[in-house]
């Protein structure tokens, strides 16, 4: 399946009007732009904020992607906290032609190893393409334990992992409990150092807003050749307070997205001011235009 092909995914965000309504016109405008540079789509993911989202309005936005027939692959989340709930919100999605589900180590519970390979387990046995599986401690309270890769690594959706605890030692953890699944980086700033741990992708916010820039940046990630620290500081400033606030307003800033509304608890006065994005956004401009301009005349 072309999901198993993709090495760029974007965590899309979901625009909203000032209202608080859905912009679904905008994130079909979203959408495109991700088509056109090549990057897998993620659906309703944290940074989608999914949990902040009616069912209806979900469906909605599954329904919008997948009508604009993308080139692109359409991965869609799933709800980590009531198991009866993930697994209707699967049964909703079954058929509608979704490329791949991601699954969040479950939320709040902070369950051990067996009880995080019985959810998964349900998870993938009802899933009808496959599962990404997702490790955010930050987010959920509980790490995703190798012994749940070693035991399910030979589940028939068992596709792929995101790694996003901020450090590199489960890159090493997981590459050796699983070697047959594919290992993604969460956190935009760490391929660099996570690429060569076995990292093949990454699963990127930064893309986002910068859709070209963050498809080169990978690409010259996996071919070893990165090097600076532009993305760094970059990437920092877009977590300056919880995602995705500060990046939603950049996109505005950027007029990518017609407002910068986010849903309680969030809330865009917890970021202050825009200087240090307005700085990032400069420095991966320049940095892309160098990048392209030495790979241009490598081809020449």
């Amino acid at each position: 399946m072309k999901a198993k092909q993709q090495y760029l995914w974007t965590a899309l965000i979901t625009p909203f009007a000032a209202d608080g309504a859905v912009d679904y016109a905008g994130l079909a405008e979203l959408i495109k732009q991700q088509d056109n540079a090549g990057n897998g789509i993620l659906l309703l993911g944290s940074t989608g904020e999914a949990m902040a989202l009616a069912e209806d309005e979900k469906r909605e936005i599954v329904r919008v992607a997948l009508s604009l027939k993308t080139k692109s692959p359409i991965m869609v989340g799933v709800p980590n906290i009531n198991l009866a709930q993930t697994l209707a919100w699967v049964e909703t999605c079954r058929g509608l032609g979704i490329d791949a589900y991601l699954a969040a180590t479950p939320a709040y519970s902070k369950p051990a190893s067996q009880g995080q390979c019985g959810w998964f387990c349900a998870v993938m046995d009802a899933a009808d393409a496959p599962v990404m599986l997702y490790n955010v401690p930050s987010r959920t309270g509980a790490s995703l334990s190798p012994d749940v890769l070693r035991e399910l690594r030979g589940h028939k959706n068992f596709w792929a992992i995101k790694e996003s605890s901020g450090g590199l030692d489960a890159y090493v953890d997981y590459a050796s409990a699983a070697p047959n699944i594919a290992l993604y980086c969460g956190d935009d700033n760490i391929l660099p150092s996570a690429a060569p741990l076995g990292a093949c992708g990454l699963v990127s916010v930064a893309s986002n807003v910068w859709p070209d820039a963050t498809h080169a940046y990978v690409d010259a990630c996996r071919a070893g050749v990165f090097g600076g620290q532009d993305w760094w500081k970059a990437t920092k400033a877009l977590f300056s307070t919880t995602s995705p606030v500060p990046l939603k307003a950049l996109m505005q800033l950027r007029g990518m997205i017609a407002s910068n509304t986010v849903r309680l608890p969030l809330s865009i006065a917890d970021l202050g001011s825009t200087d240090a994005l307005k700085q990032a956004d400069a420095a991966i401009a320049e940095w892309h235009k160098n990048y392209s301009a030495q790979n241009k005349g490598k081809a020449a």
